[in-house]
């Protein structure tokens, strides 16, 4: 489903912007094109976004914080913490959806998306974090063929297939989802891929063993985003070059 919003800035700045209402995203999402237009302030925040048969995709390494409001009524609004990536998803609808002049059940109704047939850029997903604040209970179905019209705070937005002459076209997209993701699991992940009887031949001495331990037990993700990293001592002589891959990850993550 997409509507149009009201997108607020902390410092006030309004525009209008085309959205996507996705129960299917487990969080919310903005493209960076529309962070950087309201100068919105950018939390380091990672979060990994896969979709349908597990695809995985560039992650997000920030998040932001927004108000969305209804056009017609912008006391309506919501506060939005979102996901920031270059792309949230393609133009929808994917083509021109044709014959709406004959919905008669869209007559009177206050649209969401007043443009919904017409395909155009995204710049937000509104997900899971927010659905259940966005959906009201009142429905109207069309007839046989024709979508339906679910009230939202946003106005009444079009969800479901309809039929046209040659073929069977969906008005909504595929979902996608995304999950928050912490330091810890970073980590996780890395020791696993470098986890020694993983199937590959391992590289490293006794010392560099011990000094990814003492890396993964250590370090620490702050509340401002950065990393906390105590450097590794050896019994007989200070640590000269570290040469170790842990320390090259952990440092390129936190120029991210």
């Amino acid at each position: 489903m997409t509507c149009q919003v009201l997108i607020e800035s902390s410092q006030g700045a309004v525009v209008k912007s085309r959205a996507l209402l996705d129960s299917g995203a487990t969080t919310s999402l903005m493209s960076s094109r529309l962070v950087n237009h309201l100068k919105l302030h950018k939390f380091h925040n990672p979060v990994m976004i896969s979709g349908v048969q597990d695809c995985l995709t560039d992650p997000s390494h920030y998040t932001t914080n927004f108000k969305v409001a209804s056009i017609y009524n912008p006391n309506k609004h919501l506060s939005v913490q979102a996901g920031v990536v270059n792309k949230v998803t393609s133009n929808l609808p994917l083509q021109v959806v044709k014959g709406i002049s004959n919905w008669d059940f869209l007559k009177d109704l206050d649209l969401a998306d007043p443009d919904f047939h017409q395909p155009e850029r995204m710049d937000v997903i509104l997900g899971a974090n927010v659905f259940d604040q966005v959906l009201l209970t009142e429905i109207r179905r069309g007839s046989t063929g024709q979508p339906s019209a679910r009230e939202t705070i946003f106005g009444w937005a079009i969800t479901g297939p309809y039929k046209s002459v040659k073929n069977h076209v969906t008005v909504n997209s595929i979902q996608h989802l995304a999950s928050p993701t912490t330091g810890d699991d970073i980590l996780r992940a890395f020791w696993e891929i470098e986890e020694v009887g993983s199937g590959k031949e391992s590289s490293c001495t006794l010392e560099e063993g011990r000094a990814m331990e003492y890396y993964a037990s250590t370090t620490k993700l702050l509340t401002n985003g950065r990393y906390q990293v105590s450097l590794p001592r050896r019994e007989d002589m200070p640590l000269g070059i570290l040469e170790f891959k842990p320390f090259i990850v952990l440092m390129q993550m936190r120029e991210v």
